[in-house]
């Protein structure tokens, strides 16, 4: 045959090949099974044949590369035309009664009995696909070159693009468990249903910053969409890998509202949309009663209906002391159930943390573990007594829980004594009374940099409590005006790594009210002038997300690995944003 062929699909009784071409992707060729006859060939007039050795202008017009970047060497044997570059054009795909294929530049889908097309959907230009695999419902392509790759999502039905996104080298795919596997030659890159089971809220006063109204959460049962045959759509992030100097653009809606569409090349959203679909407020415990009963009305009001978790922090801000009068006596403690009683009366919140990173304080002070007990315990029946439904608890420091605090390169705590056993067994114990259990994480006191954290990390805290509600009520990370990216990355990690653990409430960093100062304003989503910032681009990816009370899919056994470790390629451990 005089045409590059491509690597062959076949289904019954008939073998579709790609053929023309470099990548073989001129037309499609379908051939009897048995006698080698050629039954259809698309497009119609006949696809003209590829000269026996290409001339260098015939290259360098298809693609305006020097042939030596080809690495091409050809043979003709028995009339039959090969190459080594027919390695990479991949083979057709066949579900059901139609074949998909690379040709001419789009993909298309066509009847595989008679070769009539069905719909046909373009590529960008000079696009090979490197790669393609179908679940029941949907086409996932690789195309591209390097620099100009990327990955999309078609409707097997109709082609209609569900989402796309890029990546920064092209690559194989394979589906297998309900996710879409992704290997570029250097790294192994994981997508899992584009689902999150937690809440994300912020701090802010600002009504903009809130879902009006709340969605209800959907039930994720495995039998709709893509689950049960071995596919997942991936999920959609505001970039696949977050750059060094270039923002990625927000995430897009689907023309039906139904799913989250992956983000384009479009610019930075100068107006974010809403940050979250719950709100968290963070009071001192050494501000007067009624300036912290008028903040919790005020949080009412601006995000009526809405989750809302309370935090009366009573430390100072490196842990070391209470920020009001010293040590708890009977009446303090008594004061201060008191103060939880009426606020919760107030705002009955979902969630009350009643101490705020309490292990950095009682490593210094064990001898005030037991008054910390009696706190909680105060606090949790005064809070009942008006609002039942509210769960009080207190949080805890992941990195200086899990031993890993003095690694990195902040230190929020100071330096601290060295950890006993005995004193971390009486802290964890506060925590088992609950029915949730709440964390804060300064990657940063563990980490030079975000890419360093891995996505087990936060997969201790499930694996130390099973089966609790797990919380995280507050990530704080320096801002980095420098490489702004680093900011996010921290956050980007934290969201893979909470997308198994059925985690309940994700919070973002201190969100303060534009226009005005404060020590929380470099956590901000947008900056002054009301530009998204990278770190928000990667937030509202996570709110892109669908919302269920139960992921489609069961999560891998390796991401209760509690033990810190080195990171394989492919760790399977938050599939909701492409993983490295």
């Amino acid at each position: 045959m005089p045409w590059i062929l491509g690597a062959p699909a076949v289904q019954d009784d008939l073998i579709f090949t790609g053929v023309g071409g470099i990548y073989a992707d001129r037309g499609l060729m379908a051939t009897d099974a048995a006698t080698g006859a050629v039954r259809w060939m698309y497009p119609t007039p006949r696809i003209p044949p590829d000269p026996p050795d290409p001339p260098l202008a015939y290259i360098r017009r298809q693609w305006g590369r020097e042939p030596s970047q080809f690495k091409m060497s050809r043979e003709r044997t028995g009339g039959t035309l090969t190459s080594a570059s027919a390695a990479m054009a991949r083979a057709p795909v066949v579900v059901g009664k139609r074949v998909y294929a690379s040709v001419a530049g789009a993909i298309v889908a066509l009847d595989q009995g008679t070769g009539q097309q069905v719909w046909r959907q373009p590529l960008p230009p000079r696009s090979p696909v490197m790669s393609m695999a179908a679940s029941r419902d949907h086409l996932f392509v690789s195309f591209g070159l390097s620099g100009q790759a990327g990955l999309v999502a078609l409707q097997l039905e109709d082609g209609r693009e569900v989402w796309s996104q890029r990546v920064p080298h092209p690559g194989g795919l394979s589906l297998a468990h309900g996710l879409v596997f992704y290997a570029d030659g250097a790294s192994l890159i994981v997508y899992g249903p584009a689902e999150r089971t937690y809440r994300l809220a912020v701090d802010s006063p600002r009504k903009e910053d809130y879902e009006e109204p709340p969605r209800k959460p959907e039930e994720a049962e495995g039998g709709e969409g893509d689950a049960k045959d071995g596919a997942a759509e991936p999920a959609r992030t505001p970039e696949p890998v977050i750059p060094a100097a270039e923002p990625a653009a927000p995430a897009k809606q689907a023309a039906d509202g139904k799913e989250p569409a992956a983000p384009g090349a479009e610019v930075p959203v100068l107006k974010a949309p809403p940050a979250a679909d719950a709100t968290i407020l963070r009071l001192r415990w050494s501000d007067p009663l009624d300036d912290l009963i008028q903040k919790v009305r005020e949080r009412r009001a601006v995000a009526k209906g809405l989750p809302l978790t309370l935090v009366l922090d009573w430390l100072n801000a490196d842990r070391s002391a209470l920020a009001g009068p010293a040590g708890w006596s009977l009446a303090q403690t008594e004061a201060f159930a008191q103060a939880c009683r009426t606020l919760a009366a107030e705002g009955r919140p979902d969630y009350f943390e009643v101490g705020s990173e309490v292990n950095a304080y009682l490593i210094r002070y064990p001898d005030q573990i037991e008054s910390v007990r009696s706190l909680l315990k105060a606090a949790r029946q005064a809070v009942a007594e008006v609002s039942p439904q509210t769960q009080v608890m207190v949080s805890l420091n992941l990195e200086l829980w899990r031993g890993l605090y003095s690694r990195g390169v902040h230190l929020p705590f100071g330096k601290l004594p060295a950890r006993q056993p005995a004193t971390l067994a009486q802290i964890q114990s506060l925590l088992a009374d609950g029915t949730a259990v709440a964390f804060t994480s300064w990657p940063e006191a563990a980490f030079a940099r975000g890419a360093e954290v891995p996505r087990s990390h936060f997969a201790a805290a499930r694996a130390a409590f099973p089966r609790q509600q797990l919380l995280w009520t507050r990530l704080s990370v320096r801002h980095n005006r420098v490489i702004p990216a680093e900011q996010a990355l921290y956050l980007q990690r934290l969201l893979q790594g909470c997308y198994w653990l059925n985690v309940s409430l994700i919070a973002y960093p201190e969100l303060r009210a534009e226009g005005q100062p404060g020590p929380d304003r470099d956590y901000a989503l947008r900056d002054e002038g009301g530009t998204a910032r990278l770190s928000h681009l990667a937030w509202q990816g996570a709110r892109a997300l669908k919302w269920v009370k139960r992921l489609s899919l069961e999560g891998p056994s390796q991401v209760l690995d509690a033990e810190p470790r080195a990171e394989p390629a492919g760790e399977l451990t938050a599939p909701p944003m492409p993983q490295r």
